[in-house]
């Protein structure tokens, strides 16, 4: 979904965009036959873009590139590496 917002951005800070807008894309990236935009609306709401209101395209949402690099600061794990003085070996573990 974000790849598919933020190639929707185009170099832009901010879109409005709706859900039927998107029903494309999505069905590319994600390789299904199709997806509707109720659906895509839910996931909109579940990563917190806002809605805008209802107009004659339906509800329309506030893309912004910032919000998208928000989430994925929250559902990325960060990387940490720590050197093991037993084994004198890298560890890599993931943070939440």
């Amino acid at each position: 979904m974000l790849r598919v917002l933020e190639e929707k951005l185009q170099g832009q800070e901010e879109i409005k965009t709706c859900p039927g807008e998107l029903c494309g894309e999505m069905e590319q990236e994600l390789h299904l036959t199709k997806i509707s935009p109720a659906r895509i609306a839910q996931i909109l709401r579940r990563l917190r873009f806002p809605r805008l209101g209802h107009g004659r395209r339906g509800a329309e949402y506030q893309i912004t590139l910032d919000h998208i690099k928000e989430v994925r600061e929250r559902y990325t794990p960060q990387v940490t590496v720590t050197l093991s003085q037993s084994q004198n070996r890298h560890s890599v573990s993931a943070v939440n």
